[in-house]
């Protein structure tokens, strides 16, 4: 089961190559086809493999339920998806988004400053849940973690809460847009997952065993959590050259 981010995005992605394809049947469709319209993006090659992932997937949708004979996406090589250190957003700056925000959108950049949560996690976040500062979060594909809530968030969040619901009015595009609002107005360009990746770098950068990282972030495979420790030496080499004499 997707995301509502990742449905959101793999529908822009699918509606673009339809377009693209300009009339063309499904069925008519071929691999050189896909394989020119990915040449085509101008675009990063992780766009590129995002993007062929949502065709493929179509593709072997229509395969299954709708008696295509052939996905023309089966043999086509994904581009080789680059590692990218994740931004991270300054302590002093989230300090400072903290103290002027809503207290529901203070108890949001905390959770996932904090506590590492996604948008949906905190969206679906029921204060009535943590238990011995912890709660159980049900995360991407339906995984299951435990996260720890420090007592002060777990104080603002039972303030902020209406009916166990942290954030019962807001949608996630809502959600996401009052969070970049808060650190715009800060002069900075802050999304709702660069807190997260703070959360991860700073645990990283303090010694945390990457499997206990892992274990925090709700990660699937531990190469995911492993980038972090990259964010980590890129700190090392800059302090190594501004130590240099």
């Amino acid at each position: 089961m997707f995301s509502p981010n990742t449905i959101r995005r793999y529908d822009i992605v699918l509606k673009a190559f339809v377009t693209a394809m300009n009339g063309k049947r499904w069925s008519t469709i071929t691999r050189e086809d896909v394989e020119s319209y990915l040449a085509a993006m101008s675009t990063s090659e992780n766009t590129k493999s995002s993007c062929l992932s949502a065709i493929r997937g179509v593709f072997g949708y229509a395969c299954t339920h709708f008696d295509l004979k052939e996905n023309p996406c089966k043999f086509i090589v994904s581009p080789k998806a680059k590692k990218e250190i994740p931004h991270v957003v300054e302590v002093d700056v989230i300090a400072k988004a903290i103290e002027i925000a809503p207290r529901p959108i203070k108890l949001a950049i905390l959770l996932m400053s904090r506590c590492g949560l996604r948008v949906s996690e905190c969206l679906a976040f029921n204060v009535d849940a943590i238990q011995g500062g912890k709660i159980l979060i049900m995360g991407k594909g339906k995984k299951e973690r435990y996260v720890y809530i420090p007592s002060y968030i777990e104080s603002l969040a039972h303030e902020v809460a209406i009916n166990g619901k942290a954030f019962p009015d807001y949608t996630d595009r809502g959600f996401r847009y009052e969070i970049w609002s808060v650190f715009k107005s800060l002069g900075y360009e802050v999304s709702p997952h660069m807190l997260r990746h703070t959360f991860a770098s700073q645990m990283a950068n303090n010694g945390m065993p990457l499997n206990h990282l892992q274990t925090l972030m709700g990660h699937a495979d531990i190469k995911t959590t492993q980038v972090y420790l990259h964010a980590d030496s890129c700190r090392v080499k800059q302090s190594y050259y501004k130590s240099i004499v």
